[in-house]
């Protein structure tokens, strides 16, 4: 499966981005530019391409550096 198909979990997105679920409910809800995921059934997904290009767009995530996100 290729990187465009690829569709993370919440535990996947987490290790990927080195963040805690936490982190990543704040990012859905701080930052514009973070990708929303789609939700099947009762879960979110998001696919890994759509991280990855947000990921280029933010260098402090690029560089592997834990994201900060403002509470």
């Amino acid at each position: 499966m290729s990187a465009e198909q690829k569709v993370m979990g919440l535990n996947d997105l987490c290790q990927f981005l080195r963040v805690g679920p936490t982190s990543v409910y704040l990012l859905r809800r701080n930052d514009p530019t973070f990708p929303q995921g789609k939700r099947i059934g009762r879960t979110l997904r998001w696919l890994q391409a759509d991280i990855e290009g947000w990921m280029r767009a933010n260098p402090q995530a690029a560089d592997g550096q834990q994201v900060e996100v403002a509470r």
